[in-house]
């Protein structure tokens, strides 16, 4: 029984992340603009929560008084940079990307005209600009940006869990997985390009209702699940929403925006597919080594964990949404 409650402990402790960053990682961005070898244009994008300051410069430039404009959460700076030198081959430093838990998608665009992407990690505090073509692909990029953005989305793996749990055989959860990955694959495709917006509070808000739901329906034993494919489809539209504001955040260059969008949604669905598989070894190995009684219990466990955390949510982005209104 020790070991049962220490799995499932372990279990809520890696999903139970802060609640405020349940769908956290939206990314900044960063545009360079090569004007001359030593004059850049800069435009520095961040989520106004995240309080971002702009990259740390090569002690040799100098920025002029940044112009700023806001659209939502997101402020603008922008403003020109003059160097000594080039930064082809040069270093920036980035501070706050850990605390902030996001990522800096940089796009720079060398005197020549071409245009290389990179992507900056929360792990990393400096990147140096390249002198020559990137040789990771930037879809390879975007593709772990998206199983990052799922690993620190605890209420989508939770939403995870409970369809895991109360699916009736591999087929039920297959269908249901399914339906859910089209639902926030669609919706992510819709906000992105700018066919879908809702409120960011609303969004979350709705979030934490589906998990309340599903922790309901895990309380309703013996009573076959309710895990038909249309409700699975609206549930992932709402948690699709959650994701589309990583990227539509930041309002990418629509030369940008096909492949990231891809990637993005591919990496998701990879990491989505391997926290199923690391709980079917996870859950196989206790049906192993518990009774049936104790499987009950661990599953009792995971219905607290879900449905607390689902109140917790729904209490505290109700309120942030009414100071929004206030």
């Amino acid at each position: 029984m020790s070991r049962l409650l220490l799995l499932v402990l372990l279990l809520g402790h890696l999903l139970a992340t802060p609640p405020a960053h349940a769908h956290a990682l939206s990314p900044a961005l960063l545009q360079i603009e090569a004007l001359s070898t030593t004059h850049y244009q800069i435009l520095w994008r961040h989520d106004l929560r995240s309080r971002l300051p702009p990259p740390g410069w090569p002690t040799d430039c100098e920025a002029r008084t940044p112009i700023q404009t806001q659209q939502g959460s997101a402020l603008d700076l922008s403003f020109e940079l003059h160097c000594e030198r080039s930064l082809a081959g040069r270093r920036l430093e980035f501070t706050g990307l850990a605390q902030a838990r996001t990522t800096v998608v940089m796009t720079y665009q060398p005197p020549d005209g071409s245009r290389q992407q990179a992507l900056i990690s929360a792990g990393q505090s400096s990147h140096v600009l390249p002198d020559e073509r990137p040789r990771r692909p930037i879809w390879q990029q975007y593709l772990q940006l998206g199983a990052e953005h799922i690993a620190q989305g605890a209420d989508h793996l939770l939403l995870v869990l409970g369809l895991f749990l109360l699916a009736r055989g591999s087929r039920q959860l297959l269908v249901a997985i399914s339906a859910f990955t089209l639902g926030h694959s669609l919706s992510l495709i819709l906000a992105t390009w700018g066919r879908l917006s809702t409120p960011s509070a609303g969004v979350e808000f709705a979030i934490a209702l589906t998990l309340l739901y599903l922790a309901w329906e895990m309380t309703r034993q013996g009573q076959p699940a309710r895990l038909r494919w249309p409700l699975m489809s609206a549930f992932g539209l709402i948690h699709g929403l959650g994701f589309a504001g990583a990227l539509g955040q930041i309002r990418l260059p629509e030369e940008q925006l096909l492949s990231a969008l891809l990637s993005f949604n591919l990496g998701i669905e990879a990491g989505q597919l391997g926290f199923v598989l690391l709980l079917a070894l996870l859950f196989g190995l206790l049906r192993r080594l518990q009774s049936e009684t104790a499987q009950r219990l661990s599953q009792q466990i995971c219905i607290y964990l879900i449905g607390s955390l689902a109140c917790f949510w729904l209490i505290e982005r109700g309120l942030a949404g009414l100071s929004g209104l206030v």
